[in-house]
Order: structure tokens, then sequence, then C-alpha cells
């Protein structure tokens, strides 16, 4: 931009790039838990756990589509970017 401000899309890949870096983060600890589940034969923790995970893999899903928009590789109409 001509005033010296960042342009929305920069501005939503910044932003979407530390949401990938935090969920990746929360990723590696997820994996820790569950394999100190699996030593101690927590059972009573693990599908809980599983159950955040899947919550986490859905997460990552929803990144990546708005990351192809972001990057201009989905179009996005008019309708689409509506509340």
């Amino acid at each position: 931009c001509l005033d010296g401000r960042k342009r929305p899309e920069t501005l939503n890949k910044r932003e979407l790039d530390r949401a990938i870096n935090n969920q990746e983060m929360c990723k590696t600890h997820l994996f820790h838990i569950r394999e100190q589940c699996e030593i101690g034969n927590r059972k009573d923790l693990m599908t809980f756990v599983d159950q955040i995970c899947k919550g986490v893999i859905a997460v990552q899903s929803t990144m990546e589509g708005f990351g192809l928009m972001v990057d201009g590789q989905i179009p996005v109409s008019e309708s689409d970017s509506e509340p």
C-alpha cells in the first residue's frame, strides 16, 4: 500500500503462519502426551487425547484451505467473504 500499511493479504498470511506454527507445536505436545499415556498404560486418557488430536487435524485442514485462498490458489467469491 502507498500509505505504508500492510495489505490485508500480507497480514492474513502472517497470522496464518503464526497459527500454523502454534498448531505444529500443539501436535508435537499431543504426540508426546499420547506417547506417555501409552507408556503409562493410561487407557482412560487415550480416548480424550485421541479426540483432541482429531480436533487438531480438523483445524489443520481448515488452515490449509485458508492458506490456499490467501495464496490465490482457491478463488473466493463475494458471497464467500461475507459473514
